[in-house]
């Protein structure tokens, strides 16, 4: 109870923002004020237009044992806009609502937050702590005040001056001294952001920004840099795929997909599609096979040929994960229209001249061909790791780490060949290195998304 100063209030509303400070100087002069609870958001005000003056007095009413109680001074206008919000200063002139253009910067912060924001739940959480939370004020080294919530951060701040400092700070001086970008912001502060030539955010900061601000603009960040990824890769496997179709890889405007399910295509909806394909919405081939030749993803086989790939001398493929009738050793290739996953139910169709093709049971190329080249194929219980990898995976130290990056390798049945943990010094932040063994090209992505899901991991990428 010896924290609380608000459990009785006195408010005084004044004609003009001058009786207001002149009001302050009765009051101050009367009775005594606690200099720690004094808020002039008249000079400053908050983020959402609220303005009034703060102060905390004891001795005005000594029959409650001198228990201190707020004052709030305020103009007749400030008074509306507190109790009325800034829906207050709405006005109509020749039949259009007007705003009052002072309000006006709050409100488009909303609406760019609201957009930023991809839940309400997320928006709602965000207004609580940028506008009901307690305000700190800290300082430019021009002098330049801006207001955060308590507890903010140097990279808050950097946010708050402009996204391209924030993406680009590297460092942080509070009052002239060195501070970590987690240092916690304290009233009357005068900060200056060290920043480099390049945008560099850290998922990291995700941890500890306060603002509703910083935390959007981080995660866009990355979401356009996951983008770009998502498109390197979607590219990757279609071009995979016209290779083996002997077609040629994709061109700059993604032409061949003009036309697509018959309808035209601009170059951002082709954009959108090849990006589908990296985020694993849509499989390469079923793409393909809307804009190329039916002959060109699948060609024809002679009847006899399902007795003759069991029974002639073929330089056979080695791939011991498929069982053709319960034997392995035969020449293998996993069909490009619906390409089968370990654990699918797959079936065999014998091909001209390249062996068994290997679809999902239910693949629809299926229909309408020869069932007597229909083989039963299996899976081998045996998972075969093709090549192996290196992973690089920054983060910060916690109880349990090491743990759950280990099981994100179990559940997916990869060992983990080598595994060297790097701290820097007079930090909790450091770097995994790990060597693994993976089955697949999808595997090796599938394994960066679930280890970037990590608590206290805020970067992976393959390195040499």
């Amino acid at each position: 109870m010896t924290e609380l100063y608000d459990v009785f209030a006195l408010r005084v509303v004044v004609d003009t923002e001058a009786e207001c400070y002149q009001t302050l100087g009765i009051i101050h002069k009367h009775w005594i004020p606690l200099s720690r609870r004094f808020k002039d958001y008249i000079a400053v005000p908050k983020s959402n237009g609220y303005q009034s003056l703060h102060t905390t007095i004891i001795g005005l009413c000594p029959d409650l044992h001198n228990q201190p109680i707020e004052v709030q001074i305020r103009t007749k206008d400030m008074n509306i806009t507190a109790e009325y919000g800034i829906a207050a200063h709405w006005g109509y002139k020749e039949g259009k609502v007007v705003l009052n253009e002072q309000k006006l910067p709050w409100v488009q912060n909303l609406v760019a937050l609201h957009e930023n924001l991809k839940s309400n739940a997320e928006f709602l959480e965000s207004l609580n702590v940028d506008i009901f939370h307690d305000r700190i004020f800290v300082l430019t080294p021009k002098g330049d005040v801006l207001d955060l919530p308590y507890d903010a951060t140097p990279v808050d701040f950097a946010y708050a001056i402009h996204s391209s400092v924030g993406h680009r700070c590297k460092g942080a001086k509070v009052s002239g001294k060195m501070v970590p970008l987690d240092f916690p912001l304290k009233n009357g502060q005068v900060v200056e952001i060290l920043t480099g030539n390049t945008d560099q955010p850290n998922r990291y900061w995700l941890s500890f920004v306060r603002t509703s601000n910083a935390k959007s603009r981080i995660k866009e960040w990355f979401n356009n840099q996951d983008s770009e990824k998502i498109m390197d890769i979607g590219k990757e496997l279609i071009n995979k795929q016209l290779k083996q179709f002997n077609k040629p890889p994709l061109d700059a405007n993604y032409s061949i997909f003009k036309v697509y399910e018959g309808k035209k295509m601009s170059v951002k909806d082709r954009q959108s599609l090849v990006e589908k394909v990296g985020n694993s919405s849509l499989n390469a081939a079923d793409v393909l096979k809307n804009v190329l030749p039916a002959e060109s993803v699948m060609k024809k086989a002679s009847p006899d040929m399902a007795r003759q790939v069991l029974s002639e001398s073929i330089n056979f493929e080695d791939r011991p994960e498929i069982l053709i009738t319960g034997e392995k050793g035969f020449k293998t290739q996993m069909a490009s229209c619906c390409v089968p996953q370990p654990n699918d139910p797959i079936i065999g169709y014998v091909t001209q001249g390249r062996g068994v093709s290997i679809h999902k049971q239910h693949c629809k190329m299926l229909k309408g061909l020869d069932k007597s080249r229909f083989l039963k194929t299996s899976w081998s219980t045996q998972k075969v790791h093709e090549y192996t990898i290196k992973l690089r995976i920054d983060r910060r130290s916690r109880i349990g780490l090491l743990r759950d990056v280990a099981d994100v390798f179990a559940r997916n049945e990869l060992p983990i060949l080598d595994l060297e943990n790097i701290r820097e010094q007079g930090s909790d932040q450091g770097h995994m290195l790990i060597t693994a063994s993976v089955d697949s090209f999808d595997t090796v992505h599938k394994i960066i998304r679930e280890l970037e899901q990590v608590e206290g991991v805020f970067g992976v990428k393959e390195v040499d």
